[in-house]
């Protein structure tokens, strides 16, 4: 494999995640936050991006991502 094809798997995979902008190896504006977070930002972002809900409702305590007490639903017995 050639490095001008190498180049190519590497663009077209990061433009189909939309990490970069099409036809260029430049960060989104998103990726581009991203880079500067922190790894328990980092680790926020990525559970907030799989479940749909916004970043402000996730904590980091003891190495894991929480949703934060007051938007936990009650358990009702």
């Amino acid at each position: 494999m050639t490095a001008r094809q190498a180049l190519e798997i590497a663009r077209n995979q990061q433009r189909n995640n939309w990490r970069v902008e099409d036809k260029t190896l430049y960060l989104t504006e998103i990726w581009k936050a991203y880079s500067n977070f922190s790894s328990e930002e980092r680790a926020i972002f990525r559970r907030a991006k799989e479940t749909g809900k916004p970043m402000s409702h996730y904590m980091y305590e003891w190495g894991k991502v929480l949703l934060r007490p007051e938007f936990r639903k009650i358990k009702r017995k």
